[in-house]
């Protein structure tokens, strides 16, 4: 009873949960960070001075977070990161970005930095040497701590001469604060005859798909206003409920994807149509292979 009512026992813990979590988090001295609920979910933000602040803070935030009662009864569902670093931080932290990628010595390749991404370009020679320099960044950023820590993703936006732009070019021409209609046209210029590709009748993603599902990542990353589904869709070869398991698990396979790469839980759904939404209903391998793909919706909050 409260205040003389009866109340359900989820909306005492969820209005107590709201008051106590975030008077548990000012007690950590941490004074740029705050704390958001709604319903279930709990998001940290603040501007931290550095990224060794911003990692401190928040696995301290979580720490405590999850020790609360509501917590361990399950009653808090995620956690989400929203901790930005402050404008001197990331300058210096783009400044070390650039001068990694210029010791490589390829005098080609420049890198764009923005928050969570870095986007390497220019115009290779060769595909060889495109490759090379593609691997070399991504072991120079992998090696250096401070490096990784601030770059979630690495678009390859890198062009061969004589060849077509990259699609990676499509994240850079992104602004940092895009509208839904920049992003629903960035996610259909980057899939637009492309496929996700998978293992035969299985949902593991193939190594050939990374670099496209990265471009998706940096978008999802720089469209966090909105929420993204994820669908895929089979052929109609097979059951209709095994396409509709299948597909299911391969549009789960990627949204953990892009969740291992800095996409936040809350603004992401996975929905697999099986056979049921055919762009050509035919039954041709032509058809087919056109019915099998998969879509970025941003669907506004």
């Amino acid at each position: 009873m409260v205040d003389g009512k009866f109340r359900p026992a989820s909306v005492t813990n969820a209005v107590r949960t709201a008051y106590e979590i975030p008077a548990i988090v000012d007690k950590l001295g941490f004074d740029w960070m705050k704390v958001d609920l709604n319903w279930n979910t709990v998001t940290i933000r603040g501007e931290a001075p550095d990224a060794e602040s911003k990692r401190t803070g928040f696995a301290a935030a979580k720490a405590v977070i999850l020790t609360h009662p509501n917590a361990r009864a399950g009653a808090i569902a995620q956690i989400d990161d929203r901790i930005t670093v402050s404008h001197d931080q990331n300058t210096q932290d783009v400044s070390l970005l650039s001068q990694a990628i210029e010791s490589l010595g390829y005098d080609w390749l420049t890198v764009e930095a923005r928050p969570k991404i870095a986007t390497l370009s220019g115009v290779a020679p060769t595909r060889a040497i495109k490759e090379d320099a593609y691997l070399a960044a991504q072991q120079v950023i992998a090696s250096d701590r401070a490096l990784l820590d601030e770059v979630y993703v690495l678009v390859d936006a890198i062009s061969v001469s004589g060849g077509e732009p990259s699609f990676g070019n499509i994240v850079s021409e992104l602004p940092l604060q895009p509208t839904s209609g920049q992003c629903q046209s960035a996610f259909e210029q980057v899939i637009v005859d492309r496929k996700v590709e998978f293992a035969l009748n299985q949902a593991s993603l193939r190594p050939a798909s990374e670099r496209l599902l990265d471009a998706a990542t940096a978008i999802a990353l720089l469209c966090k206003d909105y929420e993204l589904e994820i669908g895929v869709h089979t052929d109609a070869r097979g059951s209709d409920g095994y396409n509709l398991i299948l597909s299911q698990e391969r549009a789960d396979s990627i949204k953990t994807y892009l969740i291992n790469h800095g996409v936040s839980p809350s603004n992401l759904t996975a929905t697999g149509y099986g056979e049921t939404q055919p762009l050509d209903p035919a039954m041709t391998n032509q058809a087919y292979q056109k019915n099998r793909r998969t879509e970025f919706n941003i669907v506004e909050r």
